[in-house]
């Protein structure tokens, strides 16, 4: 049957495991729970013509019973209503539980009431109490386990609260837009965003990034017919998290997609970040499976971390990606601000492509043209849009002439 409250059960129902115990089972959303009828009312009965029991409400069923339950006495029972009635021989009272489609019923002769009211009460009162004790520990470990990072990151997922921006990435010769990066959102039901230097993190932590990449790549390739269509040649720019780089993960699943529609070599990017090229062996893999749908590597936020030059001779990289802090120093007389200038000489004796990030002034752009780096994003440009804008901007791009695409 199925409860008012949705709740599929089956009473008595015998599992190909243990095929002489009945069991009871109840079920809902995709799960169910199996219980051992004999725990449901596991308490003594001190006398042998008591009699007590558990039912469901609506639609009224007997889930348990211990004791000389007579289930005619059922039919006295007013759905959701405590009651105290009575046959020819007992007293009978109903309780109901205000939060769930069930109700307790327990039956004394008439007699054994009036003579040990006192007695029975002292018993049952104690073991009520350890029961609400236990009810109350089951909720609070239920409460805590759904507020698990894992279970509410899972559950943002399902219910598709994440999104996708668009950040362009300028050719600062031209001031066209010919690539963008995708970049990850968090909004709650309740509309507050999350910044993604807390979440990302997370993700990483509770072991859910994979899902989360996989997810991310599906919203990508459904709109990267559009970029293309609005300005051949354009590629996005996919963030991979160490845990990303495995055998049979996140970009063989993107490999698999890539190829089956077809997209033209070039119009992925993958950004991967010195933590996760600290295995190169075992993060090979997923570069092979990369470069087979002929998608370029970036290095993300090079020289913030385990950057060396051996590094970048010992894998196969086709861009480097200047952090933004590098960025910040251009002008600044910040004391890390020869380091931006020795990694651009670097990256150009490697025969490697720049791509700086965090531009916000002409200043770093008229430094960074001087210096031969021939691409950026950030705020100078566009911030992170969605992809209804970014197509718009392709578009206009597209018109512009490049002395006022440097004005942008």
């Amino acid at each position: 049957m199925v409860t008012s409250t949705g709740i599929s059960s089956w009473i008595g129902a015998r599992l190909p495991f243990a095929p002489e115990q009945p069991f009871n089972i109840y079920a809902r959303n995709g799960h169910a729970v199996i219980i051992h009828p004999g725990i449901v009312i596991d308490m003594p009965v001190l006398h042998a013509d008591v009699a007590l029991g558990l039912l469901i409400s609506t639609p009224k069923a007997l889930i348990r019973s211990k004791g000389p339950l007579d289930t005619q006495w059922l039919d006295l029972y007013t759905p959701d209503v405590n009651s105290v009635v009575q046959s020819e021989t007992h007293y009978i009272v109903f309780r109901v539980s205000k939060d769930n489609n069930i109700a307790a019923v327990a039956a004394a002769p008439k007699a054994l009431a009036h003579e040990g009211l006192k007695t029975q009460a002292l018993i049952l009162a104690p073991l009520g109490l350890f029961a609400s004790a236990l009810f109350a520990l089951g909720v609070a470990v239920l409460t805590l386990w759904q507020l698990s990072p894992r279970v509410r990151l899972r559950a943002a997922l399902r219910r598709r609260e994440f999104f996708v921006l668009y950040q362009p990435i300028v050719d600062l010769q031209t001031g066209q837009w010919v690539g963008a990066e995708a970049l990850l959102r968090w909004r709650r039901r309740n509309g507050t965003l999350v910044p993604p230097d807390e979440f990302i993190a997370e993700t990483e932590k509770a072991g859910v990034i994979a899902h989360i990449t996989r997810y991310v790549i599906d919203m990508v390739l459904a709109d990267l017919p559009e970029m293309l269509k609005a300005r051949p040649g354009f590629h996005v720019s996919l963030n991979l998290s160490p845990q990303d780089l495995v055998a049979d993960g996140p970009v063989q699943y993107l490999q698999r997609r890539f190829s089956d529609m077809e997209f033209p070599a070039g119009a992925l990017m993958l950004e991967v970040t010195e933590r996760g090229l600290v295995d190169i062996e075992a993060a090979r893999p997923a570069l092979q499976a990369a470069r087979q749908i002929g998608a370029s590597i970036a290095l993300d936020d090079f020289g913030t971390g385990y950057s060396s030059l051996s590094m970048l001779e010992s894998i196969d990289i086709d861009t480097l990606k200047i952090d933004r802090i590098f960025i910040a120093s251009i002008g600044a007389q910040a004391a890390i601000s020869p380091v931006t200038t020795h990694i651009i000489e670097m990256a150009h004796t490697l025969q490697l492509a720049l791509i700086a990030e965090g531009v916000e002034t002409q200043d770093q752009v008229d430094f960074l043209i001087a210096r031969g780096v021939r691409q950026a994003q950030g705020w100078k440009f566009a911030r992170a849009m969605p992809l209804g804008d970014l197509l718009a901007g392709l578009r206009a791009s597209g018109r512009a002439t490049p002395a006022d695409a440097a004005g942008m």
